[in-house]
Formats: C-alpha cells, structure tokens, sequence
C-alpha cells in the first residue's frame, strides 16, 4: 500500500462525516482537526480565551472536558440518529435516546449533545477517538479501495 494511499484523507468526508454506529444510535461525526474549518476555528478561539490557564496549567480536566464537549457539540456532532425499530429491521430517526426507557427521543440540540456526553463521558471519549482517527476519514474508504 502506498504511503499516499495510507495518509491522504478525503476533504468530503472528513467535512461531512463518518457514521459512528453503537448499538440503536448512530452518530455522523465531522474529522476533529484536517478539513473541518469550524473545528479548528473553535478550538483556536477557546485556546485563546483560556490561554494563560493553559500556559499556566490552571485549566483543570474537567473545565477541558467541558470545553472539548462544547466544541464537538458545534463543530463535530453533524447527526445523531436512534433506530426505533429492530436489528433486523432498523428504522433509524433522529433523536437521542433518552435516560428512561419508552420517552420519546430528545431532539438533537447542542444543549441535549453536550447534556448525554457529560452523563456518558465514555461515549463522548469513543465520539472523540474516533473523530481524531486519520484513517476513518482515508481518501482510501471513499475510493473503496481499502484492503482487509
């Protein structure tokens, strides 16, 4: 495989996402960095704003956690979808499951984003792994030209 074919990404996807599929939700993510313009615009204006916390390692984790779910919240998180149907035969809405079983879905807002990942702090840990991984974003997955 050539290095070319290993490390060039695909501007469309990593702009308009990857589908992140984890049991009855599915949720597109944006590439966290590369292509995604509003990303890096945010993450600039908030190193800005907290940068002599920063500088001065002042920012506790849980501040930076916070301010990395805002973001993702605004530049990352594009859709965020519940199959309301079976395994087999999936009817995927959007909406974001909700803490009691039989509610009706919450609607994909920022607050409601920000809200389940600070409630599922691993979930918006796999959202951001995922969103920062190069390869989910390969020029190589659009192409159809990735080997096993």
């Amino acid at each position: 495989m050539s290095l070319r074919s290993q490390f060039k990404t695909s501007p469309k996807l990593e702009t308009e996402g990857v589908w992140l599929e984890l049991g009855n939700t599915r949720i597109r993510l944006a590439r966290a960095g590369g292509q995604n313009q509003k990303y890096n615009a945010a993450m600039e204006k908030v190193s800005k704003l907290h940068r002599r916390a920063i500088e001065n390692e002042l920012l506790s984790s849980e501040k930076s956690l916070a301010i990395l779910r805002d973001v993702y919240a605004d530049t990352v998180v594009l859709d965020w979808e519940t199959n309301i149907g079976t395994e087999d035969n999936p009817n995927w809405v959007e909406g974001i499951e909700p803490e009691t079983p039989g509610a009706d879905l919450l609607p994909v807002t920022r607050e409601n984003i920000i809200a389940t990942f600070k409630e599922l702090p691993d979930l918006f840990l796999e959202c951001k792994r995922t969103a920062e991984k190069m390869m989910y974003f390969s020029q190589s997955l659009l192409d159809g030209t990735v080997k096993n």
